[in-house]
């Protein structure tokens, strides 16, 4: 049944932002000054290389692992523009109040100079391999635990957003199960959206018969995972001394997920935040270095605005990016 009204966009994202912002006070407000400078001159001066490194780093393999995608289909795409169309999607995901900000403007750039449906094909496989990713470690960092945190039995949790990501999976390579959906999809949004829908369906598909890009892209993945992974516990590190490796192998993988999944905030602001206060509650870390890691970490949302280089080189050189008409994606109307 629909819902009787619609609330404004302009209402809509000042309510996000509101709530990323209560969520920030609720954090910060337990801060002791005194305490907060005495947790910055305990950390280590290295945290702030390693945020620069691990953010220009995961940005390029991201940038190259959808190259790998977007090229199985269409050889003329070169990772020079997709890196570039990365950096500036980047630099505007930071002002757009959703999650998946970064992937839509990137998309859409690299949607003017190749076939969009390969490219929105690429999108949504990169996203579910990250998903899948993400679950493995955490499910490596459970079993690391025991099992448990805090008395908690976590796989329930962990076992359900597998399930998800399976199903996933299983809809976006198999016709056979996708079937029943495409006459209520096509009710629902219309003709128009549905072909679409259809033509992004199949360039899905072909990824069927690509199998070396997407091996490749999966160790793309996990790369970036564990840069995120390893990155963020010796983050930890240098702001507390101690090492919790097992923990984030746990806990990185669920932040990030529930900020993807549960996108109730710009890019997971606050929220994101929140989770990390459980964190350091968990590891029995001070408020006041938990606002040292989140200081730094706020570094990696100031680095994604060197996307605007891109986008003043494109406005220096008056360049902008042709639409090169694409060819029809292969129906594999074999596969099922």
């Amino acid at each position: 049944m629909p819902f009787p009204f619609k609330l404004p966009p302009a209402l809509l994202s000042t309510g996000r932002y509101l709530l990323a912002g209560l969520l920030l006070y609720w954090i910060f407000r337990k801060i002791d000054l005194a305490g907060l400078a005495n947790a910055y001159q305990t950390t280590a001066r290295w945290t702030i290389p390693l945020v620069v490194l691990m953010t220009w780093t995961i940005m390029s393999l991201q940038a190259f692992r959808l190259w790998i995608l977007v090229r199985a289909q269409s050889p003329d795409i070169r990772l020079l523009h997709t890196l570039k169309c990365h950096f500036t999607g980047s630099f505007y995901s930071t002002f757009l109040p959703s999650s998946v900000a970064i992937d839509i403007v990137r998309g859409y750039l690299l949607s003017r100079s190749t076939n969009p449906s390969v490219v929105w094909g690429a999108t949504w496989v990169c996203k579910v391999m990250y998903l899948l990713g993400w679950i493995l470690f955490c499910l490596g960092g459970l079993v690391a635990l025991g099992g448990s945190v805090a008395g908690y039995n976590l796989y329930p949790v962990v076992g359900g957003l597998a399930a998800i990501v399976i199903l996933c999976i299983s809809l976006s390579f198999s016709k056979r199960l996708s079937a029943p959906l495409r006459q209520p999809i096509s009710r629902l949004l219309g003709t128009r959206i549905a072909h679409r829908l259809s033509e992004i369906r199949q360039s899905i598909y072909l990824y069927r018969t690509h199998a070396p890009s997407l091996v490749l892209t999966a160790l793309v993945t996990l790369t970036i995972h564990l840069i995120a992974i390893i990155g963020t516990a010796f983050l930890i590190f240098g702001v507390s001394g101690s090492l919790f490796l097992e923990e984030c192998f746990l806990f990185i993988p669920l932040v990030d997920m529930t900020t993807i999944l549960v996108p109730l905030t710009p890019n997971g602001l606050g929220i994101r935040e929140a989770l990390y206060d459980v964190l350091f509650g968990y590891l029995q870390l001070s408020d006041e270095q938990l606002a040292v890691f989140i200081l730094l970490s706020a570094l990696s949302y100031v680095l994604r605005v060197t996307g605007v280089l891109t986008v003043l080189w494109d406005r220096l050189r008056g360049h902008e990016t042709s639409s090169i008409p694409g060819q029809d994606v292969a129906r594999p109307d074999t596969l099922d």
